[in-house]
């Protein structure tokens, strides 16, 4: 039996930090929620809420870029001088997983490495939010032409008989 174990199954807040040292906290149950009395402003602000969940995964999507290259510069920095201590120690043929393994034990690219992966899940749970508005657009189309459906069925109701 598979046995899975983490820190938090969902997340429903979110706080972003700009540039500007400025921080937001979003409450994520809050801004997917659908007021069912007032449509018309759900569907009005959607498309201001996608966007900017859209632009906030492709800046994450920057970072996570740039932090995959500053990780492979310092692992390029490192192999050589990784394979040289490994002649040093009498490794004939350094393999390409014993280099590998070598750069590893460098703090500074295990911390970069580390920080990929930190990006790497904000980004996926990001993409998240914004699948789940992209599913709250459809939600939001679908509600609103059942709304027109009942509401033509009740005036249909509530017409008197014409004969022609």
């Amino acid at each position: 039996m598979l046995e899975l174990r983490v820190t938090n199954i969902d997340f429903d807040k979110v706080r972003i930090t700009d540039e500007n040292g400025e921080t937001q906290t979003y409450d994520i149950n809050k801004e997917l929620a659908v007021d069912p009395f007032n449509v018309r402003d759900e569907f009005l602000h959607q498309s201001s809420k996608y966007s900017y969940w859209a632009s906030l995964l492709e800046q994450l999507k920057l970072y996570e870029e740039s932090y995959e290259l500053q990780a492979d510069k310092k692992r390029s920095e490192l192999y050589e001088p990784s394979r040289q201590k490994l002649l040093a120690e009498g490794v004939t043929r350094p393999s390409k997983d014993q280099i590998d393994s070598q750069i590893m034990l460098d703090g500074d690219y295990y911390n970069l490495c580390n920080n990929v992966v930190a990006i790497h899940y904000q980004v996926n749970q990001i993409k998240a939010l914004v699948k789940a508005f992209e599913q709250r657009k459809d939600m939001l189309i679908q509600y609103g032409a059942d709304q027109r459906k009942e509401y033509e069925y009740i005036k249909k109701l509530n017409m008197p008989n014409q004969m022609p």
